[in-house]
This record gives structure tokens, sequence and C-alpha cells, in this order.
């Protein structure tokens, strides 16, 4: 029972503490309509794979990667309104094309332009 609050006090504390480590959150844009997306700077990482991978924020908090060349976006896991992650384990198979002049393209280049 001892083990049990003690999980029930440090997993949220360990969650708050994880998610708030290595975010450097930069404004890509402030929509009157949909409100402000920023992306995670510290968060921009050239996979081996080639793709580029990120997180964002704004309607919605999202984990994606990159196709910079191809310009195709894959999302790789989103959070819903409560913070609880949506994982696609088949985000491979599903890569879109990044929209002209959206949302998505202006942290796709951000993202891209970025990546080390």
């Amino acid at each position: 029972m001892k083990l049990a609050k003690v999980l029930a006090v440090a997993a949220p504390i360990a969650l708050l503490g994880s998610q708030a480590s290595a975010e450097n959150w930069v404004k890509i844009l402030n929509d009157e309509y949909f409100g402000e997306f920023v992306i995670d700077r510290d968060s921009i990482r050239r996979g081996s794979d080639g793709l580029v991978y990120y997180s964002s924020d704004g309607d919605s908090r999202e984990a994606a990667a990159a196709d910079c060349r191809g310009r195709i976006k894959y999302t790789l896991k989103l959070y819903d309104m409560r913070g609880e992650p949506m994982e696609f384990s088949d985000w491979r198979q599903n890569g879109r094309p990044v929209v002209a002049n959206s949302v998505g393209e202006a942290l796709f280049k951000y993202a891209c332009a970025n990546a080390e």
C-alpha cells in the first residue's frame, strides 16, 4: 500500500519534470483565429534516417518528423485535451504533403531550417 501512495505522488512529479526539461519554445505564428503556434527549438534534430524530428504546440501538441526534401510531414504523436498521448505506430506509412501557406508549412520550414 505504501508503494502505491509513493507512486501516486512520484509519477505526476516525474511527468511534469520530463515535460519541462529541454524545452525552448519559439513562436512561429500567432493566428487571429487559431491562436499561437510554437516549436520547441531544443527538440529539433536530424535522425540517422535523414528525417528532421521536432515537437510543436498550437491547436494541439504534437511530435512530428519531416522529410525536408520531399516536403512530407509525419505525425508521430498527438496529445489530447487532457495531455494524454495518442501514438501512431504506423507513422512512416502515413506521411502527408505539406500544405503551402499553412501553419503546418511554417512549422515544417522552421524545423527543416534549424536541424543540425
